[in-house]
């Protein structure tokens, strides 16, 4: 079972036409062993790998002497169940990719939602039938696999290109790093009193030492605090500069307002108290 700690999966499919052992690491360097049979696919599928940070790992047995089409229809859904298993339940994922890569003067938009529905738009327009022995037709196959399988939103358009080669190539990069893009872990959900930076508390104290703006500061700060998240400290009027210390010290504040001014001096306010003492 898929956990955020351990985002891998592994995809055996045999059938009449296809022998198929595929590994994915959401969550890995980049690296790629491929093996189809068929060339420029094991070349897309390493730049698609690269691209993402994923590790990849495909060994394919297909009925290459009939055509390649059972072998890249059957790839493209078992790295769709391969995405589908190492997210499990999707949560805790960014869930939406997109990009405009270049590739010389093929020019390709790539989006995705890993939203739980399968839907492919595929507006790629390649010259060529064939780019070396790979029929260019199979690129929306694998696409169209690919999706059923993995449960999620792709769009793929060919904004400029005339290279066939390039388009193709184009979007396999804008691919693996849409992806990448999609699945990358969010931080915890922030819960009201936390902040979204790792390591702050979320919280902020308000003190006035003189009790002549406390209101104004008060509501200035109450404010901006609490749309950014900020769980708000409020002290009162007339308090000293080291009981507010010790305050922000057990509370472990990110910020102090002082007179209605926000200021993260909080090692400022400790070198007052050691001049008082």
């Amino acid at each position: 079972m898929s956990t955020l700690k351990n985002r891998t999966a592994e995809i055996l499919r045999n059938t009449a036409e296809t022998q198929i052992t595929l590994k994915l690491d959401l969550d890995g360097k980049g690296t790629a062993f491929v093996d189809t049979g068929i060339g420029f696919l094991d070349h897309m599928l390493t730049l698609f790998a690269r691209h993402g940070n994923f590790d990849l790992e495909v060994t394919c047995k297909g009925d290459l002497n009939v055509d390649f089409h059972h072998s890249t229809e059957d790839i493209g859904i078992c790295l769709g169940m391969a995405f589908s298993q190492a997210l499990g339940n999707m949560s805790g994922i960014t869930r939406y990719g997109n990009i405009i890569l270049p590739m010389d003067e093929a020019l390709i938009l790539c989006a995705a939602d890993i939203s739980g529905r399968s839907y492919l738009s595929y507006e790629l327009s390649i010259p060529a039938e064939k780019v070396g022995t790979f029929d260019t037709e199979l690129t929306e196959e694998f696409f169209l696999a690919f999706t059923r399988k993995a449960g999620m939103t792709l769009h793929l358009r060919q904004l400029a290109g005339t290279n066939s080669h390039h388009i193709i190539e184009g979007a396999f990069k804008a691919f693996g790093r849409t992806m990448k893009q999609a699945v990358a872990i969010l931080q915890p959900h922030i819960e009201a009193g936390q902040s979204s930076t790792p390591g702050k508390s979320g919280k902020v104290l308000i003190a006035t030492v003189k009790g002549d703006v406390h209101d104004i500061g008060k509501n200035i700060v109450g404010v901006v605090m609490a749309c950014n998240n900020y769980e708000v400290i409020d002290m009162g009027v007339m308090v000293p500069p080291e009981q507010i210390v010790r305050k922000a010290i057990e509370e472990k504040v990110d910020i102090i307002g002082l007179s209605g001014l926000i200021t993260p001096s909080l090692e400022e306010m400790v070198n007052v108290v050691r001049e008082m003492e």
